[in-house]
């Protein structure tokens, strides 16, 4: 409809300044089709970095406009006008770079304007400084909606940071609750199997540390750490 609409007014105004936009909105439509979503890149179908580089046409044919103008009688009306516009536009660019200084407070930004979004509310969990804290509204939200992108192993990761600091502080129940969670969430990991046999030995809980050990060798025969954790167990020799 864009497009059938820049070529009728070509074809109806026959002016130069029509036959300017409809290059323009051909250019555009043509920079814009690799992105457009006929074929899906990651997750997302739309994304307004893509309009971008075509918005370049627009932008020319402004600028063209705006110095056409500025020759006629009302020229610093028009200058005036446009520097208002291009500082107000400055101006939102500049706020809208704070919600984009880091991915904590980018998905902060995204999950205050779509509160109903799942994937939006996780990965603004997920960034969290308190890792204990980041685990539970992710668990929250598995919960609420098991079936969002990667919801589980999002989860997992989350209850293995906690383990991990939990561990640190010395707070072996927590660790052991946390990081056993994070194994049943992803029991495909061995590096969360590995975590949860450090976190088991340091329990005092060497059967158990030893299974979790073997569970991450059978998932990865290369992973050193396993190998020598479970050499290292009380009664068990180093190979």
């Amino acid at each position: 409809l864009f497009l059938a609409g820049l070529i009728a007014l070509a074809l109806l105004r026959k002016k130069p300044a029509a036959a300017a936009l409809l290059v323009a909105g051909l250019f555009y439509l043509l920079m814009l089709a690799p992105a457009s979503g006929l074929v899906k890149f990651g997750r997302q179908c739309a994304a307004d970095r893509y309009s971008y580089f075509p918005m370049i046409g627009f932008s020319l044919l402004a600028g063209v406009a705006i110095a056409l103008r500025a020759e006629k009688a009302r020229g610093r009306a028009v200058l005036a006008a446009a520097a208002l516009l291009a500082a107000s536009l400055g101006a939102l660019s500049w706020r809208q770079t704070g919600f984009w200084r880091d991915s904590a407070a980018l998905w902060t930004r995204v999950a205050a304007i779509n509160p109903d979004s799942s994937v939006a509310a996780a990965m603004a969990a997920q960034h969290l400084p308190e890792r204990a804290r980041a685990y539970e509204k992710l668990a929250e939200l598995y919960f609420k909606d098991p079936g969002f992108p990667d919801a589980a192993l999002m989860v997992a990761s989350a209850a293995n940071n906690a383990g991990l600091e939990a561990l640190e502080r010395g707070e072996l129940s927590a660790a052991l609750r946390l990081l056993r969670e994070a194994a049943r969430l992803a029991p495909d990991s061995d590096a969360l199997w590995l975590n949860l046999a450090y976190a088991e030995s340091k329990a005092g809980e060497p059967k158990k540390a030893a299974e979790s050990a073997r569970r991450a060798l059978a998932l990865n025969p290369d992973n050193e750490g396993a190998r020598q954790l479970l050499g290292s167990l009380p009664g068990r020799k180093k190979r």
